[in-house]
């Protein structure tokens, strides 16, 4: 019983490390859905512009400038004036979707890494061993 219980706790914690990896993928597609369906690898293009030297500016990933309809109202006449508006707050949000999506794909790779290491050492009995001694630092 003891032998399956340890093998139940081994599956578990790898099942949850599955979850996990499944979890980071799936936040990363949904980021890139969010961003368009023309931005598939959308934080590689961003620093390919930058290293093509391409300016944050120019880039137009986020919309920097768009025109804005404003009513005024002088002298008791209403009158509408088309100008163009700057939008300031996208030039934060591509910065910090940026840094998303490049967390997104770090913390992904990372895990898988890791779960491929613990699925190796859970599998290969000499190395579940050596492990155990290592951490334990018996010698034998």
């Amino acid at each position: 019983l003891s032998n399956h219980c340890g093998m139940y706790i081994t599956l578990l914690y790898l099942f949850v490390k599955l979850l996990n990896i499944i979890n980071v993928f799936s936040q990363l597609a949904i980021l890139n859905g969010f961003l368009g369906p023309e931005y598939t690898w959308w934080g590689v293009e961003i620093l390919n512009d930058l290293l093509n030297g391409r300016q944050w500016e120019d880039s137009g990933h986020f919309p920097r400038v768009t025109m804005c309809d404003v009513t005024i109202r002088a002298f008791g006449n209403i009158q509408t004036w088309s100008v163009q508006c700057v939008l300031v707050m996208n030039m934060f949000n591509e910065k910090i979707f940026l840094f998303l999506w490049w967390w997104f794909c770090l913390v992904g790779v990372l895990t898988t890494l890791n779960f491929l290491y613990w699925l190796t050492i859970s599998v290969c009995s000499s190395s579940s061993y050596s492990f155990i001694r290592l951490v334990f630092r018996v010698e034998g």
